[in-house]
């Protein structure tokens, strides 16, 4: 008779000792683990001991088991009020762990109260389809156009961009979001980002509001634009992200964007015990190796 055995143990996996059949021992998961290489031993129980070796791989095939994700949301963008037909307002962007047909994204607009925008069902592109003019948006009227992405296998998720509509005589960041990073050691004055708006306009830079607390750790110089740490202070411990609504102003009309700052982590918190002393009470016939 014959004896069979995985040469070295996978927790994924069962094999009969007796039959030799192969299951698993477990859900698979295939976006963790795509492959298995299993050594299959056989042994006979006669005398002197005779045994052979084989591999057994596993390919798992994919199923439908995770729903596409947008990425870089929110999703805010700046529209000028005499924007065009088929201005490109951003291109959507979502990703999926699955695979081939599963893996296969399509867009698509699900509201859009001025009836004005377009989505590529392929590449995620917003486009407008006609005037802003046209509409009955003004200088700070803000809309949100509600999207969705959908996988082949019918998995979707949605999103919606919040689009701002303001003159095109307003003051224009260069970008609609600033990223930045800074360590929590970072003393008072250091710079963190300098942000500027585009053309030659002389504009007022100001922070207009915050997922933080006040007093902010954080000011911008009204003239350039520089972003620094403030006395508050920073500690990565109590929070790693600021979200910050700038707007640059200038001849009573002004612009928005938003900075996101991540504080880094410095090795400024010590380990220590949750108790200074540890009294446990132990049998002395304990045996050996017991918690």
């Amino acid at each position: 008779s014959y004896r069979f055995y995985f040469s070295v143990p996978n927790a994924d996996f069962s094999i009969d000792q007796e039959s030799g059949a192969v299951r698993n021992a477990m859900m698979l998961d295939r976006e963790t683990v795509s492959a298995y290489r299993l050594v299959i031993q056989v042994q006979d129980v006669s005398n002197p001991l005779r045994l052979a070796e084989t591999q057994l791989q596993i390919q798992v095939t994919d199923v439908n088991d995770n729903q596409p994700m947008f990425q870089g949301t929110p999703y805010k963008v700046i529209l000028l009020d005499n924007a065009e037909e088929n201005h490109a307002l951003l291109t959507l962007s979502a990703t999926d762990q699955d695979e081939g047909s599963n893996a296969e994204l399509t867009y698509h607009l699900l509201y859009d109260p001025l009836s004005l925008f377009a989505v590529n069902t392929t590449s995620g592109e917003v486009l407008t389809t006609g005037s802003v003019a046209d509409t009955e948006a003004t200088h700070g009227s803000v809309v949100t156009v509600g999207v969705e992405v959908r996988d082949g296998g019918g998995l979707s998720s949605r999103t919606n961009v919040t689009v701002t509509v303001v003159s095109s005589n307003a003051p224009m960041f260069l970008q609609n979001v600033y990223t930045a990073n800074i360590s929590e050691s970072a003393e008072k004055g250091q710079p963190v980002i300098t942000v500027g708006v585009s053309g030659d306009k002389h504009v007022i830079y100001t922070i207009a509001s915050s997922n933080g607390d006040f007093p902010l750790p954080f000011t911008i110089d009204f003239h350039t634009g520089q972003v620094t740490v403030t006395d508050v202070g920073l500690n990565y411990e109590v929070q790693t992200f600021f979200q910050l609504e700038l707007q640059a102003s200038a001849n009573e009309l002004s612009g928005q964007a938003t900075l996101d700052i991540f504080v880094l982590d410095e090795n400024d918190v010590r380990p220590h015990f949750e108790k200074l002393l540890y009294q446990p009470l132990m049998p002395e016939d304990t045996p050996p190796g017991s918690t």
